[in-house]
């Protein structure tokens, strides 16, 4: 199933691209230069080339079933963000469990969390989880100030998110 736009793409991939490292580079499906240049062109708002949300066919699969439970034709934003925020860590915890992630996988860093931003600083920020303080890159999400609320995936702000969202996750 496709996005619905340019936007959803992005949302899309500032929560995927995140685990790529993990995932995609160390079994050698990409190389850590094309990785870096998708980061980029997220960064900076653009769509990478190459119909890069294709290399992560778990995410995409999840995000098509919920569009097709939600009855939409499209993935869109809400689709994008029920399934990274609060059905991306039960997926997780089943592929371990069914040994379909490779040996050293970081289960952990991989689940998506809700946290707050304490201090910001040089491309990074801060950020307090259910698992402590952490620091994490910014690359995705700009401006963001102490106290904000957001969802973090691997060392990646994904997104700055609204009070409400982050205690709903935080009971997940």
């Amino acid at each position: 199933m496709k996005m619905a736009t340019k936007q959803d793409t992005l949302l899309f991939l500032r929560y995927a691209l995140p685990c790529a490292k993990d995932n995609l580079v160390k079994r050698g499906s990409w190389s850590q230069s094309e990785l870096n240049e998708a980061i980029d062109s997220v960064s900076m708002g653009r769509v990478p080339a190459g119909k890069v949300e294709n290399r992560f066919p778990v995410a995409n699969a999840m995000c098509s079933a919920i569009a097709e439970e939600s009855g939409k034709k499209e993935v869109d934003a809400a689709v994008i963000r029920e399934y990274f925020l609060f059905r991306h860590s039960a997926v997780i915890e089943q592929r371990v469990e069914n040994e379909e992630e490779p040996e050293g996988f970081d289960k952990l860093a991989c689940m998506t969390r809700a946290g707050h931003v304490l201090k910001v600083g040089g491309g990074f920020v801060i950020v307090e989880t259910d698992l402590g303080k952490k620091r994490y890159k910014t690359d995705f999400a700009k401006g963001l100030k102490g106290g904000d609320a957001v969802a973090v995936h691997f060392d990646y702000v994904s997104e700055k998110i609204d009070e409400r969202t982050a205690k709903k996750m935080q009971r997940l």
